[in-house]
């Protein structure tokens, strides 16, 4: 039987996770009436915008999950640290030319 301290242990982890998805989900809403300035999108597809968002962090939270279960959970939270640290990277390294120039 885990002892009071193992089961609140799980929660260091989570807090800050859950805080990156909410923060996510308040920086795409708030940005979403520029995405749909800049692309030139319908009302509609704007709001397709933020639901693909949506949908796709959860298929992909459920995918780390279930990877998890198969090879262990801290392998995998390191390897989506990784993986979001690498993307982070280069997205703040795309030069201000051509498709990726803002204006």
């Amino acid at each position: 039987m885990p002892t009071e301290y193992q089961r609140w242990r799980v929660l260091w982890p989570l807090v800050p996770a859950m805080a990156m998805v909410m923060i996510d989900f308040t920086i795409v809403s708030i940005s979403v009436t520029t995405i749909q300035r800049d692309l030139h999108l319908s009302a509609t597809a704007a709001q397709w915008t933020v639901t693909a968002y949506a949908l796709s962090t959860a298929a992909f939270i459920a995918l780390g999950g279930r990877l998890g279960d198969i090879i262990g959970h801290k392998r995998i939270v390191a390897i989506g640290i990784v993986l979001f640290a690498g993307a982070s990277t280069a997205c703040g390294l795309t030069p201000d030319t051509g498709v990726a120039k803002p204006g």
